[in-house]
């Protein structure tokens, strides 16, 4: 959750609590109707806002999860391409069908891995025989499969955050509308309590100091 909509929310729940406070002063009518609903909007963005947070959290994992992936592939892929090199001068071309490099897009490297197990149909016993694994061929699909399934998973979580963040911000812009709408009608009927005034406008005021989290406990 980023500050512009931490310090929002946080807005938002001051006037809830504003609100609660001041229950028994709160008449019928449209006054009560917005309460209500800045109400509910501030208890909607607070599920929203958590749920972008854990897929936020899902994004990071399934990001340091495919990078330990990509690693495994690799290292798998590694030992297939040098044998490959060793092979070039007694078998020409060899070299050519196990290239790729660590700084391949993961499109590219995930294709690479394809190419090198699908390779195997013919060069199985060559490869081998030039110091890779007797089962290079099985080891590569393998950790392809691993890397294309953890690749999903990502793109399926940036998706969700992407998603989840839309949603928050358009219901802080509503948060708000309702909070200014309330602000007003506010301003009338409680024109002559000063402290009520005064509470309002301390709880409806977005605070703009940056948010600094908490220290962590101490062992």
């Amino acid at each position: 959750m980023n500050d512009y909509i931490r310090r929002n929310l946080e807005c938002g729940q001051r006037c809830r609590q504003w609100f609660i406070d001041f229950k028994a002063l709160i008449t019928g009518g449209i006054f009560k109707a917005k309460s209500i609903a800045m109400t509910a909007k501030v208890d909607e963005l607070e599920t929203t806002a958590g749920e972008q947070e854990a897929a936020e959290s899902e994004g990071y994992s399934a990001t340091d999860v495919k990078g330990s992936e990509r690693s495994d592939l690799e290292d798998e892929m590694d030992p297939v391409r040098t044998a490959a090199r060793a092979a070039e001068f007694d078998i020409p071309g060899t070299r050519d069908r196990y290239r790729f490099n660590r700084g391949m897009s993961h499109q590219q490297l995930l294709a690479a891995g394809r190419s090198f197990a699908i390779g195997g149909a013919t060069d199985d016993a060559i490869i081998a025989a030039y110091g890779a694994p007797v089962d290079w061929i099985a080891q590569c699909d393998a950790n392809a499969d691993a890397f294309e399934a953890v690749t999903q998973l990502q793109s399926q979580a940036t998706g969700e955050k992407v998603g989840k963040r839309a949603l928050t911000l358009a219901l802080v812009d509503d948060l708000m509308q309702l909070i200014r709408t309330a602000g007003f009608i506010i301003e009338n009927v409680f024109e002559g309590d000063v402290a009520a005034l005064a509470s309002w406008k301390s709880a409806s005021h977005v605070k703009t100091k940056k948010y600094t989290p908490p220290p962590p406990p101490t062992p």
